[in-house]
């Protein structure tokens, strides 16, 4: 009895050395070689013979691992006129051996790391989706497969002239503009203040009216101060200036005062 007790013991210990470990061949319609653990006896992307590998809704880092485990998740964005940028939440032992990218319709993604990516070349006022997609380390026997997460929809901010929706939360006008109707029946419009015009941005009507009386002025005295001290060829240029002080923003009329006093 003790001596086929000691074989047996024997056998076992052999069966046990020739199991297949990941990444070696095995054969699933036979007994042996069996893969231990968790691996699975299935074909790579070649079409050598079958291997142990993980399962199809896993991936390999030092052991088979579920691809939910590379998911992002709480998604959250920072947004502006032409830009939104994402930032998520990662299992951060997976995360270094992981890539992550950014699916989108429109824009381009851009600096995309573990922890969230910029998308630029986005319209003002518009709403977005945006895929997160995790992919796992590349492998040398098989592909596996990625994982993608969707985010809520975000809204890049409206400036002016964009329709904008007062009653909800998107999209959101810009600092500086109010959503309101505008003078016909449309939709409501991102604009300035009643109280206010705009150039290039909005500006107090009573401020407005008041810089283009002074620069009217300005321009009258500066034309018959040269043209009394017989510097006709300045007479043009000031035309010129006088011209482009009242058609363009407040900020260029700024830009000319500056030029006047020099």
């Amino acid at each position: 009895m003790a001596e086929r007790k000691e074989k047996t013991s024997q056998e076992y210990i052999n069966h046990c050395l020739t199991d297949a470990v990941y990444g070696n061949i095995c054969d699933s319609e036979q007994s042996y070689p069996v893969c231990v653990n968790d691996y699975v006896c299935r074909p790579p992307n070649t079409t050598g013979p079958n291997l142990c590998l993980c399962s199809t809704s896993q991936f390999w880092s030092s052991g088979c691992v579920d691809i939910k485990e590379i998911a992002v998740s709480n998604i959250t964005a920072t947004v502006e006129i032409n830009k939104i940028t994402l930032n998520w939440n990662v299992i951060k032992q997976y995360s270094s051996n992981v890539t992550y990218t950014i699916k989108t319709d429109f824009g381009k993604s851009e600096s995309v790391t573990s922890n969230g990516g910029i998308v630029i070349e986005l319209q003002s006022g518009s709403k977005y989706n945006f895929t997160v997609v995790s992919t796992p380390p590349k492998d040398t026997f098989v592909n596996y497969s990625d994982y993608s997460v969707p985010s809520e929809p975000f809204w890049t901010y409206a400036v002016y002239g964009n329709v904008c929706e007062s009653e909800q939360t998107y999209p959101v006008c810009i600092s500086g503009y109010v959503c309101r109707p505008p003078n016909t029946t449309a939709p409501n419009l991102c604009l300035c203040e009643t109280s206010q015009i705009w150039s290039s941005g909005c500006v107090d009507s009573e401020y407005s009216t008041w810089l283009k009386n002074f620069i009217h002025s300005v321009c009258v005295s500066l034309y018959y101060f040269l043209y009394l001290a017989g510097f006709f060829p300045f007479l043009s240029d000031v035309i010129l200036y006088c011209i482009v002080a009242f058609i363009q923003n407040s900020k260029s009329q700024h830009s000319f005062l500056f030029k006047l006093k020099l």
